[in-house]
């Protein structure tokens, strides 16, 4: 993978990443896991679809959109495939490490671009993945008392 390749991974992974937290974290919350896998599933293909789509839209590259949309697709993926073999709080615990680890690389890919130092990527990409996911548990938790 060239450098841009390697920057529309990060991109495309995690975009798919924070996506699929938010579908976990908010069916979690609302008590319907059973949900979870099949609603998982359509937002990986409905973010592969639109992420490639998008990359090619504006930038013209088949190879970089196809990049981006598998990036997308596997970011999609990591979070909702432990409920997809195994239930109960050992498929939370799976979800979490599988996340921390792509975080972590993501961080580690954007610290040998060159873009920042290493720490800098770590800071940033867990205070984003931290704030999305923390925004969608307190709209969940406020739409689930509201109703």
């Amino acid at each position: 993978m060239n450098h841009d390749d390697i920057a529309e991974a990060i991109f495309g992974s995690f975009d798919g990443l924070t996506g699929m937290m938010g579908v976990v974290v908010a069916t979690l919350l609302s008590h319907h896991s059973a949900a979870l896998v099949i609603t998982g599933i359509g937002l990986a293909i409905a973010a592969t679809v639109s992420m490639a789509g998008g990359d090619f839209l504006s930038k013209g590259s088949k190879q970089r959109a196809a990049v981006m949309g598998l990036a997308t697709f596997v970011g999609s993926v990591i979070p909702v495939l432990p409920f997809i073999i195994i239930h109960g709080w050992q498929a939370d615990g799976l979800c979490a490490c599988l996340v921390l680890l792509t975080a972590i690389w993501i961080s580690e890919q954007r610290a040998t671009l060159g873009h920042v130092s290493l720490t800098l990527a770590y800071v940033q990409t867990f205070t984003i993945l931290v704030v999305a996911v923390g925004l969608t548990a307190a709209v969940t938790a406020l739409l689930g008392t509201a109703g």
